[in-house]
């Protein structure tokens, strides 16, 4: 099996991609993993590069040692998976992080660079993709597939059998029924409730969520 930095001894080396407040938290959150984090990687100011943000030191993706783990962090300015790719030029590894706070059922599986957050509970035979971000008290149910690059933002409830699709967006208190698919690059909105499947690049919003125009 690949080493993606699971096991939290050795305090080994980690980067976030991003300097943001979400970065910071971020950071916060692996240091309680046992990791030791190296640095905030800046992607839109580089007049920020060389400063502390929160007690950790911003840097340049350019300067990122070779084959070092790092995880991308949330962010309202930036694309994940584009931030991701500048620590792939640097053959960057995805560390998985899973906080000490979260519970993760034997049977699920979590893929490199995912992120799973304080409180979290990711249930049986759930399949966790890469570089999925699960927020801190997300509640994730059995039979669950979320795939690569997509977000659960904190308090989002998804029931069993839920599919998600890649860099879609499930928000702030949602709740999503059991057998409903999210389609790529769609936006749950904060509080929705989704009793129905949700089309690609879809946005729904309400109790019961509906369609909407951003």
């Amino acid at each position: 099996m690949e080493d993606t930095g699971l096991s939290r001894t050795g305090g080994r080396e980690l980067f976030v991609v991003g300097a943001g407040f979400s970065a910071v938290e971020l950071a916060g959150w692996a240091g309680e993993s046992g990791w030791n984090v190296a640095g905030l990687v800046e992607l839109l100011d580089p007049a920020r590069i060389g400063t502390s943000v929160g007690g950790y030191e911003v840097v340049d993706a350019a300067t990122l040692p070779e084959g070092a783990y790092a995880v991308s962090a949330d962010g309202r300015y930036h694309d994940r998976r584009e931030a991701w790719t500048l620590a792939e030029r640097r053959r960057c590894r995805g560390a998985t992080l899973v906080h000490p706070g979260a519970h993760v059922a034997a049977s699920a599986t979590i893929a490199p660079g995912a992120i799973v957050g304080p409180f979290a509970v990711i249930g049986a035979w759930a399949e966790i993709g890469e570089h999925v971000l699960v927020s801190r008290g997300v509640l994730i149910g059995h039979n669950v597939t979320i795939q690569p690059f997509a977000r659960v933002r904190p308090g989002a409830n998804l029931a069993g059998h839920v599919e998600v699709g890649a860099d879609a967006t499930i928000a702030m208190g949602a709740v999503v029924t059991d057998h409903v698919s999210i389609g790529e690059r769609a936006l749950v909105a904060a509080g929705a409730v989704v009793v129905r499947d949700v089309p690609a690049t879809t946005r729904v919003q309400g109790v019961p969520a509906r369609p909407f125009e951003a």
